[in-house]
């Protein structure tokens, strides 16, 4: 992590050669069956995947996620920048954070803001589809911006998509990049891969 300013203010990158883990990334894993990092996770070739398919639709949903609260807090603007794509979903998408699946997010101990990603809509942490306009089993790069009190910015490829500010109540301070839907009770499997720039900025 690079800083500049005062104890906070820097970026935080997750590149592609390793996974979170062996990057100040701490696993998290939840829900039933709960998952391990070899069974979710995996890096070959410089290209970091996720895969939760193989726990289809049981249970109460698995989660699989790495989290980082290291360099976080809740006060500052957030920028949260992420280059992948999403190959294969599973879900009757019914549930309310189907986009869980695979997803990236900030909370800031009040709320919890997630962009989730299907292979053809984005979605928002209630389930609110910001956008279905996004082929997304082709690479896009999406951004989720923050700034305090409760104002969020969801853009794709540089083009803003939408501002719902709606969030998920929850007390955690942390960044998450993964599969959410155990924690949400739900299940949504999704299998996604050149993941790896996730960023949070805080000027």
């Amino acid at each position: 992590m690079a800083c500049a300013g005062h104890a906070y203010a820097g970026q935080i990158d997750l590149t592609f050669g390793t996974l979170p883990s062996a990057q100040g990334w701490t696993f998290v894993s939840g829900g039933s069956p709960v998952a391990t990092v070899a069974q979710s996770f995996t890096a070959s070739a410089g290209v970091p995947t996720l895969d939760t398919m193989a726990f289809g639709i049981t249970g109460s949903g698995t989660s699989a996620l790495y989290s980082r609260a290291t360099g976080v807090n809740g006060i500052e603007p957030v920028v949260i920048r992420m280059r992948g794509r999403l190959l294969e979903h599973e879900g009757d998408f019914s549930n309310t954070f189907v986009g869980g699946g695979f997803s990236f997010g900030y909370s800031n101990a009040l709320a919890l803001y997630q962009m989730g990603i299907t292979p053809t809509q984005i979605r928002n942490t209630k389930g609110t589809i910001l956008s279905s306009a996004y082929d997304n089993t082709q690479v896009h790069d999406y951004r989720l911006e923050f700034t305090a009190p409760s104002s969020v910015r969801y853009s794709v490829d540089n083009t803003l998509i939408s501002t719902n500010s709606s969030g998920l109540a929850t007390s955690l301070l942390r960044l998450t990049l993964g599969d959410v839907t155990g924690l949400q009770g739900q299940a949504t499997p999704a299998r996604a891969t050149s993941w790896g720039r996730l960023k949070s900025l805080r000027p």
